[in-house]
């Protein structure tokens, strides 16, 4: 990416900045300057956006209060796009249009706390918030305060509050944080101003990520509104959009053709080794299904909806692993795990691959409910069930826009699939060490049974069959769970969404949160699927010298003071 010159006296003389209330200020040239180096990083950081387009993921719950449950979800909304930050916003959906399943009520009020309310782009309006301002962001057009140093993580940072000085409409009103090494905005806390007649913004808290190219990019967002429509039915939304899959937005297919070469002579000698042994026919069958099952599992990854093989994946497969070796199974090729990166709560298996959603992985209370969901998944591989896979081997089937994912690759197992793979996943789990530690699989099935109606988009199956609804999963373990108790704060059914998967934006590889859950201490805390802000544990990237030799956010003028690491370490 290419940088402005950093004036290091002037980083210097803000870095010197205290807290304080009564601290001295700056001189006022000083601070003219390095806010003009600010909103200039920042120009180019929005072109440097211009190249990507990552996947940009909304979710919104509308809320009602209960004096003793605090926030009860009464609606929700799902949007999946791929998102472009060129000259205008656009935000390119994988969700074919559909009757909505939210009220008419919350709709409307989704689209007039939005952008744009008179085109109707509601997803356009969260993605906006990953952005300040794309035309005006200078002291021309607004006024910055310095507030305070404060520290994001390992990450220090020069603190302002900013108004615009006109009256045009949607400008940004809030708080921002800068990075002191490089001057990148990472943080904007706030909310834009003097929406259309009839119109009105919502606040949002807006969060960029340091890469592994050395880049900060839009990352998080979190949008959150209490009474929306005064005059009418009181509803308080909150919404998160995550955007993710920078590096496969922007691939130079000359250069991944170049590398790929090279990889070819390096490991020629090796290759004879990955070849299937197809000798006789049934060896020639499985290698025909594994083709179609690569083929599926690379062009949802291609899309971006797929993470790499990650930590996380082989912390399910040890799962897998602990079903089949008590179980005395014997199977091939072995079984692998991936994870799908989008929120709503589902679970498939394709060939000899289990995929489990980053939003189900959150919710689920412990190892034995992600257990029993992949003991099912597992089940469906035992009896052979195929569901037409093969399919998938021939690639002209999988030749379409990334837009087109979710109906193309959708996996839809018959009733009678589903009823005999429930009932191969009670033997296979009864003979595991999960065998006694059902009854919260049950406990979660009844919450997600108990939630279906009001959040359908979280709960609703995008690419398989909905673990709920008219053909429910695992209800041996329904069965043998105790009734769900809301108002019990011992009983934890499920998990609020963003427990336990941390990814990283840049390339959408995922690992587990290590961080300790905060203990429940009242009924308002248990938060079920609920949303909650967004506070990611800010630290700056390892970039390699060759990705960007003279970006000032590089570890070569890092504060040694300061630790680094490759990826987000966390986010609550």
């Amino acid at each position: 990416m290419k940088c402005s010159l950093i004036l290091l006296p002037l980083v210097l003389s803000l870095g010197a900045f205290a807290t304080a209330a009564d601290t001295p200020r700056p001189a006022s040239d000083a601070l003219d300057r390095t806010i003009d180096q600010i909103t200039a990083r920042e120009a180019e950081n929005l072109k440097a956006f211009a190249k990507y387009s990552p996947i940009v993921e909304t979710y919104v719950q509308g809320f009602r209060k209960d004096k003793e449950l605090g926030r009860v979800p009464v609606e929700d909304q799902y949007f999946l796009g791929r998102a472009s930050f060129k000259s205008r916003l656009q935000d390119d959906s994988f969700i074919a249009q559909e009757r909505p399943l939210v009220s008419h009520q919350l709709l409307r009020e989704i689209k007039e706390a939005t952008f744009e309310r008179r085109k109707g782009w509601v997803p356009l309006g969260f993605t906006q918030m990953a952005v300040i301002d794309m035309q005006h962001f200078d002291r021309a057009h607004y006024k910055f305060a310095y507030h305070q140093r404060e520290f994001l993580g390992t990450v220090r940072c020069l603190v302002f509050e900013v108004t615009p000085t006109g009256k045009g409409h949607g400008q940004f009103m809030g708080r921002i944080w800068v990075e002191d090494q490089g001057l990148n905005i990472v943080r904007f806390n706030g909310t834009y101003i003097r929406p259309v007649e009839g119109s009105e913004f919502i606040h949002f808290d807006s969060w960029r990520v340091n890469v592994s190219n050395g880049s900060w990019l839009p990352a998080y967002v979190y949008s959150e509104e209490s009474d929306v429509m005064p005059d009418k039915l009181p509803v308080a939304l909150r919404g998160q959009t995550r955007l993710w899959g920078y590096a496969t937005s922007q691939t130079d297919t000359g250069q991944e053709f170049s590398n790929a070469f090279t990889a070819i002579q390096v490991d020629a000698k090796d290759a004879v080794s990955d070849q299937v042994d197809s000798s006789t026919p049934l060896a020639s069958q499985k290698a025909w299904e594994r083709q179609a099952e690569n083929n599926y599992i690379f062009r949802l990854e291609q899309a971006g909806l797929v993470a790499p093989v990650s930590p996380l994946s082989e912390i399910l497969e040890t799962v897998v692993n602990n079903l089949i070796v008590t179980n005395n199974l014997v199977i091939e090729p072995e079984v692998r795990c991936r994870v799908l990166l989008t929120a709503p709560i589902e679970s498939f298996a394709i060939g000899h691959t289990i995929v489990v959603s980053r939003g189900l992985i959150d919710a689920l209370p412990d190892e034995a409910a992600l257990a029993a969901v992949l003991a099912h998944e597992l089940s469906h591989i035992v009896l052979a069930h195929d569901s037409d896979n093969s399919q998938f081997a021939f690639s002209d089937r999988l030749i379409f826009p990334d837009t087109d994912a979710l109906d193309r690759l959708r996996m839809v197992r018959s009733s009678d699939e589903l009823k005999e793979a429930d009932e191969e996943s009670l033997v296979l789990l009864q003979n595991s060490p999960y065998k006694d530690k059902l009854q919260n699989m049950g406990l979660f099935l009844k919450q997600m049974e108990a939630s279906r109606k009001v959040l359908p988009n979280l709960l609703r199956s995008r690419l398989s069959d909905s673990l709920v609804g008219e053909q429910p999963r695992l209800m041996f373990a329904v069965s043998s769970a105790p009734d769900l108790t809301p108002k019990d704060i011992h009983q934890i059914a499920a998990l609020p969404l963003g427990s336990r998967v941390i990814m990283d934006p840049w390339t959408g590889r995922v690992e587990m949160n290590k961080a300790r859950s905060a203990p429940v201490v009242a009924v308002r805390e248990k938060l079920p699927f609920i949303l909650t802000p967004f506070y990611p544990y800010l630290m700056r990237a390892a970039v390699e010298k060759e990705a960007a030799p003279q970006d000032p956010a590089s570890p070569k003028d890092a504060d040694q003071s300061l630790p680094h690491s490759a990826s987000l370490d966390g986010a609550k």
